[in-house]
């Protein structure tokens, strides 16, 4: 069939023609720019692997920003912690996650807009574990150090005992409950009265229990490194090393100045016999530790009974 004149082939002028190739060229130019206007813009790192069109209906619902449901089906971590009421999710009172998780602001955008404008100035009572004492000025990086199976930095689930951050020197002698004994303002301070003697290597016993513990432990404290392999390492020795054998041989932490089985190691002096019925004192009137003012000799305490000197023993005789 032969075209009218400036007609095609196919029934449409050339001015129509011409036309439609406008319009596919200018559907063509501005298509991308049209599809850019759906999406407010790219997603965090965190959520790059959502950013496509198949996955927009895993965030959002028709008509809705933001489904929140939606969320917490994939932060299942947060959700439960969210059902038992814990941490700083729970204390939001049901506000909606982009109050302060802002999304489509590009790949190296923050996701979360804190309260109070930065993580060191939000009120850390509010995740159920006060910033007190020393805590306070912690760097949040200190402690929130943990990541996701992905590798992101998250939040959750920053145990709150005292051995999660700090190593218990006392390796689980004392228990788990530090606050028995340290505070959150010094912690090489302690409650002296909550420690439990028992449970060291040094009991005390006797006398040592109304001792204060400056007096082993010094002032300011120290805990570790003191000295205690021998009565000596506090005590002096007012026998200055002449008995033989350990103080315990002979003393107890029951009271210092009674003593047991000293009988046996009197020296220059037998206790035997009548000797083991005099009370101590009775010779020792300058004290137990010291020599009796009137000598050792017998005549010291016995009157002499002998008119005339006795002789001298054999081996005495012979030096001379």
């Amino acid at each position: 069939m032969q075209a009218w004149p400036g007609t095609s082939a196919t029934g449409g002028s050339l001015i129509e023609i011409k036309a439609r190739i406008f319009v596919v060229l200018a559907i063509l130019l501005v298509a991308p720019r049209a599809f850019a206007q759906l999406s407010p813009g790219p997603l965090s790192a965190a959520h790059a692997k959502l950013d496509d069109d198949a996955s927009c209906n895993q965030c959002h619902s028709s008509g809705k920003k933001v489904d929140q449901p939606k969320c917490l089906q994939c932060h299942t971590p947060l959700a439960k912690r969210l059902e038992a009421g814990l941490g700083l999710h729970a204390s939001f009172g049901g506000q909606p996650c982009a109050a302060c998780h802002v999304e489509h602001v590009g790949v190296k955008a923050r996701l979360i807009r804190w309260p109070g404008g930065a993580p060191e100035k939000l009120d850390h009572a509010k995740a159920g574990w006060p910033l007190e004492g020393k805590h306070a000025g912690v760097a949040c990086a200190t402690c929130h150090d943990q990541k996701t199976p992905s590798g992101t930095v998250t939040f959750l689930g920053k145990k709150t005992v005292c051995a999660s951050c700090h190593k218990d020197p006392h390796e689980g002698k004392f228990g788990a409950n530090c606050q028995s004994c340290h505070n959150q303002i010094d912690f090489k301070r302690v409650n002296e009265v909550a420690i439990d003697h028992a449970k060291t290597a040094f009991p005390l016993t006797g006398k040592h229990q109304a001792v204060a513990c400056k007096a082993c432990h010094g002032e300011p404290p120290r805990w570790k490194g003191i000295e205690f392999a021998s009565c000596s390492s506090c005590h002096t020795d007012p026998h200055k090393g002449r008995f033989q054998g350990t103080c315990e041989s002979c003393h107890t932490t029951a009271s210092w100045t009674r003593v047991r089985g000293f009988a046996a190691k009197h020296p220059l002096l037998s206790l035997a016999n009548g000797h083991a019925r005099v009370a101590c004192r009775t010779c020792h009137d300058k004290g137990n530790e010291k020599p009796p003012s009137r000598g050792s000799e017998c005549v010291s305490c016995h009157q002499q009974v002998h008119e005339a000197a006795s002789s001298p023993a054999p081996e005495a005789a012979q030096a001379d």
